[in-house]
């Protein structure tokens, strides 16, 4: 569950209603999160789905922040 104040993760379904469901291939969205991954890339290749009212699907992205060590954990390109 994501709120302002945070996320919880539930091993059993709380009740609430789902604005959003994320299914994704966890490495996937360890590569976007650490910036070796660009979001678009992660969905083409099906390494993440998301389902739900358009609006929140596309504002989803934007609430996935990259780490704070994305920009020195990108992979060194050869020269």
């Amino acid at each position: 569950m994501l709120e302002p104040s945070g996320v919880d993760v539930y091993m059993k379904d709380p009740g609430f209603e789902v604005d959003i469901r994320v299914d994704a291939d966890v490495g996937a969205l360890a590569r976007v999160w650490a910036g070796h991954l660009v979001w678009a890339e992660a969905v083409r290749s099906r390494g993440i789905k998301l389902e739900g009212r358009m609006a929140i699907v596309q504002a989803f992205p934007g609430w996935l922040q990259l780490s704070h060590f994305a920009r020195i954990l990108q992979p060194a390109h050869a020269g």
